[in-house]
């Protein structure tokens, strides 16, 4: 397997990286939402507040003795996952970087940002509305001829919060359910079912299962890898976003009691 993407990266102009806190945590860098995350941990303030512009303005001393023991990381080095990035970065192939995102919040494109963040996504969509501008068409205006051609495609995240090891176990139970031969959510038919923990399509073994349904849509279930919680991630095509959010209320509300 290993083989066969080496010869997809030799051959490919345009690659997508799709990274997230699990790179930095290779590295020995703690992340902020797990269990014993920063986000977990009691602090006069809570890492929200500290971080803010407003904190650093009015206690300046508690700000940077945060950022001195928490966001310091003394003996943190590149692992394998930043040591190929380089690799391919040497090999010219930084100029086929198209695009890299993690869920939550950051954006990345080109090589010239080593890590993703909101103000390289409010760049692009500066560069967008330039462009565009230059057509005399807004952006709301693509966005519209988008839905116009394709549907109206939405993604939604939901995610369920299981404390403890009652509640670890409960995520177990709830992951074994959902493999419980499921022939329909909020009236539409499962037309497969793919289940990611033995591993598929020269994927590793994850612990996912995604629900492909009629209508293009489709149901994605997976527990967290750095909170206790449950994340079931909604597809749906409508015409217009009142179709596609209706559709995703149903099979939101369809999956309920198996998550209860």
């Amino acid at each position: 397997m290993v083989q066969a993407l080496e010869e997809i990266l030799a051959k490919s102009s345009r690659i997508v990286f799709f990274g997230g806190a699990g790179v930095s945590t290779e590295s020995g860098i703690p992340d902020f939402r797990s269990v014993d995350g920063l986000y977990h941990q009691k602090y006069d303030y809570p890492p929200e507040t500290i971080l803010s512009h407003t904190f650093w303005e009015q206690n300046p001393e508690e700000f940077y003795r945060f950022y001195r023991d928490k966001l310091i990381v003394k003996g943190a080095k590149p692992n394998a996952a930043h040591l190929r990035l380089a690799k391919l970065e040497k090999q010219g192939k930084a100029d086929s970087y198209v695009f890299g995102f993690e869920e939550s919040y950051g954006y990345l494109t080109g090589s010239y940002v080593r890590d993703k963040d909101g103000v390289d996504g409010a760049y692009m969509i500066c560069e967008m509305f330039s462009y565009y501008a230059t057509k005399g068409i807004s952006l709301l205006d693509k966005l519209d001829e988008l839905y116009k051609t394709y549907g109206y495609c939405l993604n939604t995240l939901h995610s369920y919060e299981f404390d403890g090891s009652a509640g670890f176990a409960k995520m177990q139970s709830i992951m074994q359910a959902f493999r419980g031969n499921i022939k329909a959510f909020g009236g539409k038919k499962v037309v497969k079912l793919l289940d990611y923990a033995y591993g598929l399509d020269g994927l590793p073994k994850s612990e996912v299962l995604k629900f492909l349904l009629e209508d293009n849509c489709s149901i994605v279930v997976r527990p967290s890898g750095t909170e206790p919680k449950i994340k079931t991630y909604f597809t749906t095509l409508g015409k217009d976003l009142a179709e596609a959010q209706a559709q995703k209320d149903a099979l939101a509300a369809a999956i309920e009691p198996i998550l209860a």
